[in-house]
């Protein structure tokens, strides 16, 4: 796994001082420290502050992991009839939709060292992003590059795209399509690594030029089934074995522990259960370590708060464990499965359902306030996608804020960056103090971008650009030194 060592830090003198942190666990993650802190964790403070980019040229690069494994299609379906929802709030940016790059990849990574597995081919696709023309939307596209890509030309101001005459829907639409025949082993996490070189080799050559290192990075996860992403090499998918039949529970009981007679425990296999409890991540190295995939896809960017991801799966609980009838006609026993956590019955009368996702619910606790988990049972999946894109978006918006109560503590407002020497978060005094010096910064009634209750920041830099990477980050909650 790649993982970054830590960059040295810069750090100006008024941020040398103890600061707290605190919010909702919705919204941002508690910090706190109780001795001078460090350049490390001045800028880690910030991390879950509102923040705004500070380049009027914001771009964006977004990473689709569709499932394609059997009963997907309608699901699949309903990602792309809920896609105009994602795009309203990247649309409703101050200068329109940012400079965007939109790839596809499979969960399809094979099954270990096992390639004689129905629909589990050695390597799978390999995090190869998707390009080919297979779903019913692709009247008008074409597309030569492995990825999507909108940009405004900066002479003529004209929209550019890399698609034909269809629309981005459309285009999307058609390159996401995937079908169900992929492999039945989901490679969730190790698929995006692949696709983005996160997982200690170079990310494949069909995908050069969709990651950019000056561009923000939101990863989408769409998937019935909780990761299953295990090395090239793992003999967990072997037949016979040990391990039990050869179904999706090897994931479960290999890929998971939950709190059983007081005590960490592997789901059972020989017994049905009642809902289980504390179910989480085994992180023993049988499959790819979450706390390693996530470190990974944060170290892609020099500010780790560049990334975003999201998840559309099943509900981590009730996680409850059923024995059923062998697939396998020659054998009498019975089978371990997991039940479903979710159901749902589409417009269409099609029955969609959703496994407990324990270990992507973990991934992406980790990221903190620069995540987002929803429900693929909801009615439409719009709803989630709109509030993926208006999340991650968040930087390239205005730079509203709830107007602070005048009887609170203050804002503290901090650039934060990262230059040749690395980090950097430099404390930006209010203009009201700063006695005509700058970069400072003040609050602006702006309703029609803020709308009423909220203010827009504004920091006068004296006509200096900023440079490309820095966002600036304010707090009005809290007192901070």
């Amino acid at each position: 796994m790649k993982i970054n060592p830590p960059r040295p830090i810069t750090l100006t003198p008024y941020l040398v001082g103890g600061f707290l942190l605190l919010g909702t666990a919705c919204d941002k993650q508690a910090v706190s420290v109780a001795h001078p802190a460090t350049g490390d964790e001045a800028f880690a403070l910030t991390a879950d502050w509102p923040a705004f980019a500070q380049s009027p040229s914001s771009k964006v690069d977004i990473l689709f992991m569709v499932d394609d494994s059997s009963s997907m299609a309608p699901l699949q379906a309903k990602l792309q009839a809920g896609f105009a929802d994602f795009m309203t709030a990247l649309e409703n940016l101050p200068g329109g939709v940012p400079d965007l790059h939109l790839g596809v990849v499979s969960s399809s990574m094979g099954a270990g060292r096992n390639a004689s597995v129905d629909h589990c081919p050695s390597g799978g696709d390999q995090g190869i992003l998707h390009n080919a023309k297979v779903g019913s939307t692709c009247a008008g596209v074409t597309l030569t590059d492995s990825y999507l890509s909108v940009r405004t030309d900066a002479t003529s101001g004209q929209v550019v795209t890399n698609y034909g005459s269809a629309s981005l829907a459309n285009a999307f639409g058609c390159i996401s399509a995937l079908g169900d025949q992929g492999c039945g082993f989901e490679h969730q996490l190790a698929s995006v690594l692949r696709a983005l070189g996160a997982d200690g080799a170079a990310a494949p050559e069909q995908n050069a030029g969709f990651m950019r290192p000056d561009a923000f990075l939101a990863v989408v996860l769409v998937t019935d089934e909780d990761d299953c992403s295990a090395p090239p090499t793992s003999d967990l998918f072997d037949e016979p074995s040990s391990y039990g039949p050869l179904q999706s529970y090897r994931c479960n009981e290999y890929g998971h522990l939950c709190m059983i007679d007081g005590k960490l425990q592997h789901p059972p296999r020989d017994m049905s259960t009642g809902e289980l409890q504390g179910c989480r991540s085994a992180e023993d190295g049988r499959l790819v370590r979450v706390q390693d995939a996530v470190t990974a896809l944060k170290a892609l960017k020099e500010d780790p708060t560049a990334v975003f991801f999201a998840a559309i799966t099943g509900p981590a609980t009730p996680y409850v464990v059923g024995l059923g009838p062998s697939e396998n006609q020659s054998d009498s026993s019975m089978w371990p499965f997991i039940q479903h956590s979710c159901i749902h019955t589409e417009n269409s009368g099609t029955e969609t359902y959703a496994d407990p996702a324990v270990r992507l619910a973990q991934a992406v606790a980790g990221f903190g306030s620069h995540a987002f988990l929803g429900n693929l049972c909801d009615d439409t999946m719009g709803p989630a996608l709109n509030a993926i894109s208006t999340r991650f978006s968040r930087p390239m918006a205005a730079a509203c804020v709830a107007t602070p109560d005048p009887a609170g503590p203050g804002c503290t407002v901090i650039d934060r960056g990262v230059d040749a020497a690395g980090r950097t978060a430099t404390r930006l005094p209010s203009c009201a103090d700063a006695g005509g010096a700058t970069p400072c910064w003040r609050l602006v009634d702006d309703v029609p971008a803020c709308g009423a209750g909220a203010q827009r920041l504004e920091v006068d830099r004296g006509g200096v650009v900023a440079p490309a990477s820095t966002v600036t980050a304010i707090d009005c909650t809290t007192a901070h030194p």
